[in-house]
């Protein structure tokens, strides 16, 4: 019986230490995970842009918090029934579009209202450059970056709190709260 209880309270103290880095790691799956899949529907539209010589947009919405990519027949920026969804992303819990303080949720990109778009053409190219940004309740921002027009390249990076940085960028690694 004794060794039992000694068995459990060594059990119970590495569940204290682990359960906080396992919560961490949870949340910065979500954000990240959201980050990719919208930079992936992003290479998605461009490559559909090119291949059926038509735009694709890949729009995000603040009031439903979710990304879809579709081919964009009429240029109206909407997807309307007809048009062909290439993909759709509902924002799991705990992950939103937004930025911080004194920035908008998308940067340099078409907006209106609570929605925002980027607009690949038929060249592969991006009507502008500018990028989404996503944040998690801990206060970790990434934006998924789209520039320069010409080539969009898309990138994912990560805000240290004064500046937009990617991965590996000055040497160090993300710092994740």
């Amino acid at each position: 019986l004794v060794e039992l209880v000694v068995v459990m309270a060594v059990v119970a103290v590495l569940l204290s230490l682990g359960l906080p880095a396992l919560q961490n790691m949870i949340h910065r799956s979500k954000i990240e995970g959201a980050a990719r899949t919208t930079a992936s529907m992003m290479r998605n539209a461009r490559f559909e842009a090119i291949k059926q010589a038509v735009p694709a947009i890949v729009r995000v919405d603040t009031s439903t918090n979710d990304v879809v990519s579709f081919v964009d027949d009429n240029a109206d920026f909407v997807l309307d029934a007809g048009e062909l969804r290439l993909g759709h992303l509902i924002l799991p819990g705990g992950v939103q579009l937004a930025a911080p303080a004194s920035q908008n949720f998308v940067d340099g990109l078409d907006t209106q209202g609570t929605a925002g778009w980027a607009s690949f053409i038929t060249d592969g190219s991006v009507v502008s450059s500018g990028a989404f940004r996503l944040a998690d309740s801990r206060g970790n921002f990434l934006e998924v970056r789209v520039e320069p027009a010409a080539t969009a390249r898309i990138q994912l990076r990560k805000w240290d709190g004064s500046n937009w940085m990617y991965q590996g960028e000055g040497g160090t690694g993300w710092t994740w709260y």
